[in-house]
């Protein structure tokens, strides 16, 4: 593994270090809801955990492998004791317990058709997981026992999905078509649209539930005030973000909803940092004369004092946000 540190834009605002996995592209980076751990996946099967620091040594923990299963998706299950992980090529998940190191396949219950499991979300509290399907549906199933719990129908095929924050009976998903879609477990739907999207690709609401962000095709990165989209079909953006030339394929809040990373995996050096109350993009992130390679996937820890950037070129970099003091 070869690492290295660099001081980054402000040199007062951020800190980098980097390392070069095993694997490429890295698809998947999640951080530990307690203790000091990042965790990174990819299109080789690997998943990896990290100790987090800005140390040049000594920070890999343990790996696991599966065998003909590129991660495309992961979440974290009640507790913080394992993990879940799904590919667009197997009709199955893997379960990894952290403690014991066991892995454990999971399988569809017999009323699901046959097909990937490669795209999902799972509730805050781990209990619940939502997956894409095909023919517009997403199944809820019960992380543990794999049971079905409700079917959701969209109008047209869906290209994202997350549990509101905090809650395990609500669902919002962006449809390819760029239509937003609120489902509640007990039965309400609603639909709007994201204004001026021609592809919808990314959806993420931020974690006070406030801001709901909507990346397209095109790059444009839509905010609006989850107030505004509840109670309207054709909400108006709080915030336009047109800064990415290319598809925007991954975006993360911090934990105080006071900035968004979002990132573009087309070209190289497609990752931006918006300040949401002043709408203001930074200038210098990433600066100018240090071009970062193609990014896949970017998250912030619990208390956004580290922005994970995983790359498709297998490095992993992790940016420390000086402006917050804990993990």
């Amino acid at each position: 593994l070869e690492q290295s540190t660099k001081a980054i834009y402000p040199s007062s605002t951020s800190s980098r270090t980097s390392v070069s996995l095993l694997q490429r592209p890295i698809n998947c980076v999640l951080f530990h809801n307690v203790r000091p751990v990042l965790i990174a996946s990819g299109a080789s099967g690997m998943v990896q955990l990290f100790r987090v620091r800005l140390s040049e040594e000594g920070n890999f923990l343990q790996s696991v492998r599966f065998s003909n299963f590129p991660v495309t998706s992961m979440g974290m299950l009640t507790g913080g004791c394992s993990i879940m992980c799904g590919s667009i090529r197997q009709e199955y998940l893997m379960k990894y317990d952290l403690e014991e190191g066991a892995v454990m396949q999971l399988r569809l219950p017999k009323c699901i058709p046959n097909q990937n499991i490669g795209r999902f979300a799972i509730s805050k509290d781990g209990s619940l997981l939502a997956m894409i399907a095909r023919n517009a549906q997403v199944y809820v199933l019960s992380s543990s026992s794999m049971e079905l719990v409700k079917t959701l129908s969209a109008p047209t095929d869906l290209a994202s999905v997350q549990f509101f924050p905090g809650s395990n009976n609500e669902i919002w998903a962006l449809t390819e078509r760029g239509e937003v879609i609120i489902w509640n477990l007990n039965g309400y739907q609603h639909l709007l649209r994201d204004e001026g999207a021609v592809r919808g690709t990314k959806i993420r609401l931020s974690i006070d539930g406030n801001t709901i962000a909507c990346g397209s095709n095109t790059g444009i990165v839509n905010l609006y005030d989850v107030a505004d989209v509840r109670n309207s079909t054709e909400p108006k953006p709080r915030v336009v973000v047109p800064n990415l030339l290319t598809s925007c394929d991954s975006i993360a809040f911090t934990h105080d909803s006071q900035a968004m990373a979002f990132s573009s995996n087309v070209k190289k050096n497609q990752i931006k940092l918006l300040h949401i109350a002043s709408s203001t993009v930074f200038k210098n992130f990433p600066k100018r004369h240090e071009k970062m390679p193609n990014i896949e996937c970017v998250e912030f820890s619990p208390h956004s004092a580290f922005l994970a950037i995983g790359c498709g070129n297998g490095q992993l970099i992790l940016e420390r946000m000086n402006y917050y003091e804990d993990y």
